[in-house]
């Protein structure tokens, strides 16, 4: 009854199934964290949650590590029951009887959003320019050095373009630097407008 009454109340959101897959428990904190109630989980699979945006390798090496008595570490974007997509931490452990024959598995949960979703913003403000959403030059330097040596490697041509926007100074002076940062933006997105994903 303790152990029962814990679960219940654990601050993280716990998830046990059988080794089918079928949900049978759902604790208070996963119902709040992915938006179900718990009598719409009991008897589903988990794959309800999934949001399309994790590999299927994840999951082929989820099954594979619990299936062989280990325990399993690892993240998840999953949909909330509003279909707004939330990452989780999961620690995935397989349950067994008294013969030691896995009947279950408990997945304790950490909903990681607000984390994965500063590190994106982090991330994005690290590799591209504030003003136009463009790579910045740190980023385009990098990019521009694996693709040279790429191109020396395959033996493929390389081209470079330079533009040269005439009369941005005068643009600046004449208009204001709001004006110039007008003409940056649209520039980016004319030349972004004409470029393949490969480009």
């Amino acid at each position: 009854a303790l152990l029962s009454t814990a679960v219940e109340q654990s601050p993280a959101p716990v998830v046990i199934t059988d080794i089918d897959g079928s949900i049978r428990y759902a604790n208070p904190k996963f119902e709040q964290m992915s938006g179900y109630e718990r009598g719409e989980v009991l008897g589903e699979n988990p794959r309800m949650f999934k949001s399309g945006a994790t590999p299927e390798k994840v999951y082929a090496e989820l099954w594979q590590t619990v299936l062989q008595g280990k325990e399993w570490y690892g993240e998840f974007e999953n949909k909330r029951r509003n279909g707004e997509p939330y990452y989780v931490e999961a620690q995935i452990a397989p349950m067994v009887n008294g013969s030691g024959k896995i009947v279950s598995l408990i997945a304790l949960q950490q909903d990681v959003t607000e984390k994965r979703l500063l590190q994106k913003q982090l991330e994005k403000l690290a590799t591209t320019d504030g003003l136009t959403g463009i790579y910045n030059r740190v980023t385009f330097l990098h990019n521009f050095e694996r693709e040279v040596i790429r191109a020396e490697r395959y033996g493929q041509p390389l081209t470079v373009l330079a533009f040269d926007l005439d009369h941005f100074k005068h643009i600046n002076d004449r208009y204001g630097h709001h004006a110039g940062d007008e003409v940056l933006i649209q520039f980016s997105r004319a030349i972004q407008s004409g470029l393949r994903d490969s480009d």
